[in-house]
């Protein structure tokens, strides 16, 4: 059979640094890249050779020099998305499925890779639930086959955006000039803290769906007709089932490293739910800290603010009135008697659904009554308690109660139907 070739345009992107998967010092560097299309044909095969270091190649597609769009190049298959050793590699893509008007030998058509160096992955992740060995990496949402707010991404698969963090220091807490702050909460009041990782976040709380692909069964919920309940949040597991598989105790206040710095707790029991699906992935899966957790809340938006800049009202007490803003942002007291599907409502400005309200999320950090005792720290957890923290409110939550800085708390040992989750996998510095 006769075919084309052309070669085509390639960018190799000098990132280094740490790593999902331990620290690269060399950059990836893509070259001898070429396309290969039979004659009148809609598929194309992509070739290129790798060197220097593991990377994760992505792809854009253009005609004269322009996008056609990551949302028409999303039926892949191959070496791409996906990390890739050094070496020749190829991929095809399915042109007549995800461009079907265009005939590609009639338009001047050029591929652009990108070689993302693992220690600064693509803005998205996706594990897959039913298979998942498949980890796949995005360069914007609109790359997710059939989009980010596709049901796909609510059931079988777990889609993570990422959160760069790494050197920023920012005031958590609430705000002296947020409506609503009193000095008599010394348990919100402001503090200065640090990040060291970057790391991926959900960008949907757990559902049902995903809870049963790794677990094997569905658990109790406010929501049970099947066909249904696979986009609702998971409901009804305690932090010890989610995280620890065992019941826990207070024990110590966390330690210190010799920077100062606080260090996370040890991984998730290897049979935990976290421990199940870190292992089936390949990816390491936690829950996160209250200040990790805040952070993508926010959304880079502090003051008197929700994660998507829009002012908040924050008016407190069980009569207080409704905060429009809020109302486009999630479920709580003036707006939902029930828990909704995820992702419902809009999302903050950094693509994450229902920060605000549905369900509370419980992080990893004790409950410590005056978090200002942090001032300063770095990777912040406050000291142990009896209790584990909540953030984000409820669906029969106050706006008050649903603020970005507002901490409630919870046995971690307990199940509640008002308790949810949301994962985050860490980038290794």
């Amino acid at each position: 059979m006769k075919t084309q070739k052309r070669m085509f345009m390639a960018i190799a992107c000098a990132l280094c640094a740490a790593t999902l998967f331990g620290t690269a010092t060399d950059v990836p560097v893509v070259s001898n890249v070429n396309f290969d299309q039979p004659v009148g044909g809609r598929t194309v095969t992509v070739t290129y050779d790798l060197a220097d270091a593991p990377a994760i190649v992505t792809v854009d597609v253009l005609t004269n020099g322009v996008s056609i769009g990551a949302d028409k190049v999303t039926r892949l298959e191959g070496d791409v998305n996906k990390v890739v050793q050094p070496g020749s590699h190829r991929f095809k893509w399915f042109a007549r499925r995800d461009w079907p008007d265009h005939r590609i030998t009639e338009s001047i058509v050029s591929v652009r890779l990108r070689a993302w160096a693992l220690a600064e992955p693509p803005p998205y992740m996706v594990a897959d639930l039913e298979t998942p060995s498949n980890v796949t990496y995005y360069a914007s949402a609109d790359a997710l086959p059939g989009g980010v707010t596709n049901d796909l991404y609510k059931t079988s698969r777990l889609a993570m955006r990422r959160v760069n963090a790494v050197g920023v220091r920012w005031n958590m807490g609430r705000h002296p000039t947020e409506n609503g702050y009193t000095s008599s909460r010394p348990q919100d009041k402001i503090h200065s803290v640090q990040l060291t990782n970057d790391y991926y976040i959900g960008v949907f709380e757990l559902t049902q769906g995903q809870w049963k692909r790794i677990a094997g069964f569905y658990q109790y919920s406010d929501v049970t007709t099947d066909g249904v309940r696979e986009v609702y949040p998971l409901q009804y597991v305690a932090f010890t089932e989610m995280r620890e598989a065992a019941p826990v105790s207070s024990g110590n206040p966390p330690a210190l490293d010799s920077t100062g710095s606080y260090i996370f707790p040890a991984p998730p029991a290897p049979n935990s739910f976290l421990g199940t699906l870190s292992s089936l992935t390949g990816v390491a899966f936690d829950l996160p800290s209250e200040c990790e957790w805040e952070y993508a809340c926010r959304a880079g938006n502090y003051g008197a603010k929700w994660g998507d800049g829009s002012l908040i009202q924050l008016k407190g007490g069980a009569d207080a009135g409704e905060d429009t803003n809020l109302t486009r942002l999630g479920a709580y007291k003036k707006n939902a008697d029930a828990i909704q599907p995820v992702g419902s409502y809009e999302p903050n400005s950094w693509g994450l659904y229902d920060m605000h309200g549905n369900l509370w999320e419980m992080c990893l950090d004790w409950f410590g009554v005056d978090i200002t005792a942090l001032d300063g720290a770095v990777n912040p957890i406050p000291p142990s308690n009896n209790r584990r923290v909540d953030r984000g409110g409820a669906k029969h939550s106050t706006q008050y109660q649903c603020h970005p800085a507002y901490r409630d708390s919870d046995n971690p040992a307990g199940r509640s139907l008002g308790i949810g989750y949301r994962l985050v996998s860490r980038i290794a510095q």
